[in-house]
């Protein structure tokens, strides 16, 4: 039994052909390994922008990166998607060697993407200080605060409510709470603004790297 899986590659699409065993091992050991790795320690959550690899996705980034440097035929173009599948159902590349091979052209630009999102992420959820009491940012914090202001607002709760930061009981009014919820959903909002302004300086060549996106002023 075989398997045909097809890539489209700058914009053509090619078909690669593999034995059953071939196709289980890449399916079953290979890309669970290098998602496995890419995840590392990091939840689901913590995930969001992160690339997970397919057994078309990176066979479909490895060819762009051939055929963005080379000028080669389509027979070539599959003799390499298909060496390719076989060193990787054989082990003989690891899935860490594939993680951490330099990127280049729009791989580079999808990999800095995907990091910017994860940074982005991080700082949304990374919480804010309102009156000097630091309020929490993550997404449910964000729509706990939005559903007790809605219940302050159609009279459903009665001001004021009382309110957890990080180590301090707060009691809130509705001036308070929509205070609070402005300033959350500032920072937020800023979050995502510098992520676009990020990816942005990636695709018009001014964020060359990792470093240009820690350093940025989030």
């Amino acid at each position: 039994m075989s398997f045909v899986i097809s890539a489209t590659v700058n914009t053509k699409s090619y078909d690669f052909t593999l034995d059953d065993n071939v196709y289980n091992a890449l399916i079953n050991d290979f890309i669970p390994k290098l998602n496995a790795r890419i995840r590392g320690d990091r939840t689901d959550d913590q995930m969001e922008g992160v690339i997970q690899y397919t057994l078309v996705s990176l066979l479909t980034e490895s060819l762009v990166e051939i055929t963005n440097k080379e000028n080669i035929s389509d027979a070539d173009i599959i003799k390499r998607g298909n060496d390719a599948l076989l060193s990787w159902a054989g082990q003989s590349v690891s899935p860490a060697q594939i993680a951490e091979q330099p990127l280049e052209g729009d791989a580079l630009k999808l990999s800095l993407k995907s990091y910017a999102a994860d940074k982005r992420y991080q700082i949304e959820i990374g919480g804010t200080t309102v009156d000097g009491v630091h309020y929490a940012t993550d997404r449910s914090t964000q729509n706990a605060i939005a559903r007790a202001f809605l219940c302050l607002a159609n009279g459903a709760l009665t001001e004021p409510i009382d309110w957890k930061g990080s180590g301090a009981w707060v009691q809130l009014s509705q001036s308070d709470l929509l205070n609070v919820a402005r300033i959350v959903s500032t920072h937020v909002q800023r979050a995502f603004t510098n992520e676009r302004l990020i990816c942005e300086g990636i695709d018009n060549g001014t964020i060359l790297n990792k470093e240009a996106i820690d350093s940025y002023a989030w």
